[in-house]
């Protein structure tokens, strides 16, 4: 059986399309692929605690999270479920002021997930490696901007 040749015209995008497969196979994984232990984390914030809560809900208020009123209160916050297909999850807040003008912020984000053909949640142990690093940096810019917008 003879072998066709590739016309001369087509090399340079072969070469193209070579080097890009190359180059995302190389590419670091996302937070989204790369999986780590959940376990809550902990940062001190420059600002007084009402400024953190004030950060903290508009953040979970802008990922669709709603708080769960029952269940939080000036120190700790925390959302109703936020279901997404077979997973749901829920982010819980403790404040502690530690100065006048610092306050600790403990993030930890609870994932349970809907076995096929079961009823009942199962929890996840493990999170995407940067969702904390995500929602903490979210809470510091907004608290930055409560600062100078005001509540």
């Amino acid at each position: 059986m003879p072998v066709k040749s590739v016309p001369s015209g087509d090399i340079p995008l072969l070469i193209l399309l070579s080097v890009l497969i190359l180059l995302t196979q190389c590419a670091p994984m996302s937070h989204k692929q790369e999986w780590v232990p959940n376990r809550p984390v902990t940062r001190v914030l420059p600002a007084k605690s009402e400024v953190v809560r004030t950060a903290v809900e508009r953040v979970l208020h802008k990922k669709n999270y709603s708080l769960d009123s029952e269940m939080s209160n000036s120190l700790h916050l925390q959302t109703e479920w936020l279901e997404e297909g077979k997973y749901r999850n829920m982010v819980k807040a403790e404040l502690k002021p530690i100065e006048r003008s610092k306050t600790e912020i403990t993030l930890h984000v609870l994932i349970q997930e809907k076995k096929l053909f079961k009823e009942e949640w199962e929890p996840i142990d493990e999170v995407g490696e940067d969702t904390y690093r995500i929602i903490m940096g979210d809470v510091e810019m907004e608290c930055y901007r409560v600062l100078y917008d005001g509540p």
